[in-house]
């Protein structure tokens, strides 16, 4: 669920734990009294918590979409090839949990393809006289949040433009992305 920080109060204790007061929105339905029987104080939970970050609209989605599908078609490129290449050249480095970036070691004569849908191959390194591409996953596109969107949108449709094929001006891209998470 969504909640706000409302107080963050570090404690004297000697662990030096931090206390925080949240606030949930109505729509979740938290009664006191149940509260209460249910979870004594000092009951230990598992609870993850993250920075809110808006996640991109479905039109924003679509839009991508139609700019890929028509650079294929101008380029005589398969759709899931303009896709693949864009995603590589303007979208996102996959971060894990801790917010490190994701990559591996692979075999060089495994297809990179077989085991990973976007990952870029950005070195290669000899260990134990066996080659290894290094890698570097990319997030899918349904993964995106909206700065991360905005950013693959603009880097395809500066590519459009590149080759004459007409996109949205940028009030209406602009627009589109005011719109963004209110939908």
């Amino acid at each position: 669920m969504k909640a706000e920080i409302v107080a963050i109060r570090v404690l004297t204790n000697e662990q030096g734990a931090v206390e925080l007061c949240l606030t949930v929105p109505s729509s979740v339905k938290l009664e006191a009294s149940e509260l209460k029987e249910q979870l004594a104080k000092g009951t230990k939970l598992q609870c993850e918590i993250s920075k809110f970050v808006k996640k991109r609209s479905l039109d924003a989605n679509a839009y991508f979409h139609l700019l890929v599908d028509k650079l294929a078609k101008k380029l005589n490129v398969a759709s899931d090839e303009m896709k693949h290449k864009m995603v590589l050249e303007y979208g996102a480095i996959d971060i894990d949990d801790k917010g490190f970036k994701i990559g591996f070691k692979l075999l060089e004569s495994i297809p990179l393809e077989r085991v990973c849908k976007y990952g870029k191959i950005i070195d290669t390194v000899t260990e134990n006289s066996r080659k290894f591409n290094k890698i570097i996953v990319y997030k899918r596109t349904s993964e995106l949040n909206t700065g991360e969107m905005a950013k693959l949108i603009d880097g395809v449709v500066a590519e459009c433009q590149e080759v004459g094929i007409e996109t949205l001006t940028p009030e209406q891209i602009a627009n589109m992305k005011s719109l963004w998470g209110k939908k």
